[in-house]
């Protein structure tokens, strides 16, 4: 069988190689120039005929190819490196969170603050030798914490009574759960048979608490309207440990910042701990009662008598609930009051 003569044809590396860098670049390659095609001998068996033929559709291929090549759209030119987002912005400022705990986990959020002043209109709450009212100091020192919170964040702070009225313990609850409360903050000032005594305690609720604590919650409950069946209703929404693990931490939280402020060293720690206070245990939000000192001490009482010592306490509740808020975790629990504090 007669052989083609050499470079008449393209071999199938030649072929190939030209596919390849069409299908490369886009472009199909500079041909080599070659010399003019002979005519084929006039004696060519059907043999010829054949490589004719697969020439004719290897042609036709490669114009296809070609011209897909050429129609398609070029890649887009790789992306530059993204710049440092440090380098061109401040970083987002860390989430308000809860102690670390079960909140901190679910990513809860806090945006709704209920202050609670307590007592108020025929009920004055504890009254000092001087006759200065526990309804006053909590009125005024709720008003100032709600400023201070509204000033330093981006938080709804309301207050369940904002004048000199009469609020059921069972009307602050439905207030704070209508309003969505994600945090309730309830303001007394206690009253002791001791007036050497002036101590800084906070609650959160539990049933676990001693007789002193429940002999206190027994007066606050007073009056309170609830039954029987609400109470054992409200239990079972106690359990539920987001209540109870962040209204701990906030109590702790809050309780240290009462004892740390400058200004305040003169109150006993009496520590964060539990007691069974109705409005702890009916509000759906984490819940504390602070008692941020002791109307009966002659000298607490003649300091609430002034702006500057209701601001500080204000402002130490402030700190308190503002360190719960950032994550800090919680300090530890104070030790059990002491008996020369009692």
């Amino acid at each position: 069988m007669a052989q083609a003569p050499p470079g008449r044809r393209p071999g199938k590396q030649a072929i190939l190689r030209e596919v390849y860098e069409t299908n490369r670049t886009g472009t199909p390659p500079p041909r080599r120039r070659r010399p003019a095609p002979t005519p084929p001998p006039p004696e060519r068996g059907g043999a010829g005929r054949a490589w004719v033929a697969v020439a004719a559709a290897l042609a036709v291929a490669l114009a296809a190819v070609g011209a897909w090549a050429l129609a398609r759209p070029e890649p887009a030119p790789p992306s530059p490196p993204a710049a440092d987002a440090g380098a061109l912005e401040d970083p987002a400022p860390p989430r308000p969170a809860g102690s670390g705990g079960v909140a901190d986990v679910l990513g809860l959020d806090v945006r709704t603050i209920v202050v609670d002043p307590g007592h108020g209109g025929y009920d004055p709450g504890a009254v000092g030798p001087g006759r200065l009212e526990e309804k006053a100091v909590t009125l005024d020192v709720a008003r100032r914490l709600r400023d201070r919170l509204e000033r330093g964040g981006d938080y709804r702070v309301l207050l369940t009574r904002d004048d000199d009225r009469a609020v059921s313990l069972a009307e602050r609850v439905a207030f704070a759960d209508r309003a969505g409360a994600d945090l309730y903050v309830s303001v007394h000032v206690n009253a002791l048979p001791d007036p050497a005594l002036a101590p800084v305690e906070t609650y959160y609720f539990g049933v676990e608490a001693d007789s002193t604590a429940r002999a206190l919650a027994r007066a606050g409950n007073a009056g309170g309207g609830f039954s029987v069946a609400e109470f054992n209703a409200a239990v079972r929404r106690a359990g539920m440990a987001v209540k109870l693990q962040e209204s701990r931490a906030l109590a702790e939280s809050v309780q240290r910042a009462l004892v740390d402020q400058g200004g305040l060293v003169s109150r006993a720690d009496w520590g964060a701990k539990p007691a069974p206070f109705a409005v702890l245990l009916h509000t759906e939000a984490p819940a504390i009662l602070a008692e941020i000192t002791a109307l009966s001490n002659p000298a607490e009482e003649d300091r609430l008598r002034t702006a500057a010592y209701r601001d500080a306490i204000a402002a130490a509740l402030e700190a308190g609930v503002l360190t719960y808020l950032q994550g800090s975790p919680p300090p530890a629990a104070a030790d059990a009051p002491r008996e020369e504090d009692r």
